[in-house]
């Protein structure tokens, strides 16, 4: 807080530098009042937009003025007096000082100057732990910690030597030889180019289409058990494919679990995400290796590619093509919310899929389903969930409308030449924290909920239907994938193939929040269960939710399925030497995997 706060008075500080050496005070008034609404405006989204993407000093937010226009009912609606103030008062006080400093005689104008200054930090201060931890999320703070990482850094440095193996899965040796590179712990460097073991023989190349829904989870599904489903089209493509039952998200946040996903390695603890922080990050990545067997790559969605940098990130890991809707006509394209419907975009990636050369990799991302889930659904459930909670019956207008737009889509994909020589990975982001007040849900089962995902492989002609019990996320996908075409190559996953029956080590599921995380191995899991788990949550906790920054877990075992326990009970394990070193084993982790970050120690090269 105190690094937060000293790079706040810092800006604070250029600001008077400029506005004080304007002679005219007219033109002082003119810039003092510009400067002063751009810090209003950053404020505003301390409290609104960067509560949910931990990042407060960060150009994104102006960027976004047509999702504001979306999105601003909710907005206001969890805003409380305090943070309004807190907008208007600063930038307020703060013009008034500019202002006035240069006319204030000099044996008041420091004291006034001062105390107006410590009193606008303070509420600042206040203001932004209610949210999140400033100083790990600061861009100044993360920039000086990155110098001195990358000063201590060097060749021979004793970090080099610090990765301890068993914290990563076991090379397959059967295909893959363990890496030798003290620098790059973590490659895997191919026996055979291609094994020729694919599980396609009659495809010697299939396309690879991802769908990633925006914010649906697994727990309003029925495939997943659940009693009213939303997800009616899901439902039944489930039935002829492969479903994983226990899938989780790694992170919280969409271009994190498409991180997971692409890359096979866990999304940062702390900080904004990795495509924003380092673009230039050297990861090994799905659409990179099929690039090299000779896929054409793709990305498709309802929103501008340079959000949150994906363009910069994706381009240079393995995406040849990005298309955001921005040669669509906006005037008479259908938009929802933050951008071009779900209906819209499948039929415009109808559009570009049909163009394609085969071999190729298209990833399909959706939008319509976003936070606050209060818009005009086209298509909406014939029943809802009878529930107080009107934010938890709009979310499932939202799941319902994207399963909907996307099962549409697939009708016609079934009837597209290429169809048979297709395998279609219909998976979801993040989940949401809302729940029906009815089930009376506790913490830890609002989390399974949360990090639950639904996955379905779909390729009738190429997959006999099955569903797997196995615990298993996001850095699972790419792995898979190559397993499932017969591909060898040069990689630093850390997920392990779904069609492993014998993996390195049990399965388990790693799940971050932003300074916190969650584990499950078998039906043992270590979750976050402390109220400080709504602060770590997407959309903003409700009004009145009590906050604290303990490092709160409950270490329990759980029998039946905990996304819809029924009879079954928890049982709560006191920690013992055994669940001790399994909680020591997370936490080292973590910790190797942001050193490996910081030091860009993962892959030896860019796509």
């Amino acid at each position: 807080m105190l690094l937060d706060t000293v790079s706040l008075a810092a800006l604070f500080y250029l600001f008077f530098q400029v506005v004080t050496k304007i002679k005219s005070v007219k033109m002082r008034i003119a810039v003092a009042a510009c400067i002063s609404i751009l810090v209003s405006l950053t404020f505003i989204g301390n409290v609104f937009y960067y509560q949910v993407f931990h990042d407060w000093v960060h150009a994104e937010l102006f960027g976004q003025w047509s999702v504001g226009l979306s999105i601003q009912s909710s907005v206001f609606e969890n805003a409380t007096w305090r943070e309004i103030s807190l907008a208007l008062f600063v930038p307020l006080m703060l013009t008034l000082l500019a202002v006035l400093w240069r006319d204030t005689p000099k044996k008041y104008s420091k004291r006034v100057g001062l105390l107006i200054l410590i009193i606008c930090l303070s509420v600042h201060s206040v203001a932004a732990s209610r949210h999140f931890e400033p100083s790990e999320h600061n861009f100044l703070v993360n920039l000086a910690r990155e110098l001195v990482v990358k000063s201590f850094s060097s060749e021979g440095d004793a970090m080099r030597g610090s990765i301890d193996p068993s914290l990563y899965p076991a090379v397959d040796t059967n295909r893959y030889i363990a890496s030798t590179d003290s620098r790059y712990p973590l490659i895997k460097n191919p026996k055979e180019q291609r094994g020729g073991n694919s599980l396609f023989p009659e495809v010697k190349q299939p396309n690879i289409v991802l769908i990633l829904m925006e914010s649906v989870r697994a727990k309003e599904s029925g495939a997943y058990g659940a009693k009213l489903s939303f997800t009616p089209a899901f439902d039944e493509l489930a039935q002829q494919g492969v479903l994983y039952k226990n899938f989780y998200a790694n992170g919280t946040q969409t271009v994190r679990g498409e991180l997971s996903l692409l890359c096979s390695f866990y999304p940062n603890y702390t900080g904004s995400p990795i495509y924003m922080k380092r673009p230039n990050l050297k990861l090994s990545s799905l659409p990179g290796i099929l690039q090299e067997d000779g896929y054409k790559t793709m990305w498709i969605s309802g929103f501008k590619s340079s959000y949150a940098n994906k363009d910069g990130f994706l381009k240079k890991h393995g995406i040849e093509d990005l298309y955001d809707g921005s040669d669509l006509d906006a005037d008479a394209t259908e938009k929802i919310g933050w951008g071009y419907s779900d209906r819209a975009i499948f039929s415009y990636a109808e559009s570009i899929l049909d163009k394609q050369k085969e071999p190729f990799f298209a990833e399909i991302m959706t939008l319509s389903n976003h936070w606050p889930f209060d818009f005009p659904y086209s298509k909406t459930p014939e029943t809802l969930p009878q529930t107080a909670d009107k934010k938890y019956s709009n979310y499932c207008r939202g799941i319902y409308y994207t399963d909907w737009a996307m099962g549409e889509f697939m009708k016609r994909m079934q009837k597209k030449p290429y169809f048979n020589n297709t395998l279609f990975i219909i998976t979801s982001d993040h989940g949401i924290w809302y729940f029906p007040p009815e089930e009376q849900l506790t913490t830890v089962e609002k989390q399974e909920a949360y990090f639950r995902m639904p996955l379905l492989f779909y390729a009738p002609a190429l997959l006999d239907p099955k569903v797997s019990d196995i615990v298993t996320s996001q850095v699972d996908v790419a792995p898979t994938v190559l397993d499932l075409l017969g591909i060898q190559r040069k990689n630093a996953f850390l997920g392990q193939s779904m069609l492993d029956k014998n993996p390195g080590q049990e399965r388990f599921a790693l799940m971050q929040h932003v300074m916190k995380w969650s584990y499950r191995k078998g039906n043992e899991y270590i979750y976050s269960s402390g109220s400080e788990a709504f602060v770590e949550h997407y959309p903003p906790p409700p009004k009145g939710t009590v906050m604290k920054r303990s490092d709160e877990h409950l270490i329990f075992t759980q029998q039946g399925d905990l996304l819809h326990r029924g009879g079954e009970q928890f049982v709560f394990h006191e920690i013992d030497q055994d669940r001790q070193d399994t909680t020591q084993w997370v936490i080292s982790l973590l910790k190797s995997n942001q050193e490996l970050l910081f030091s860009d120690r993962i892959f030896d090269r860019l796509y």
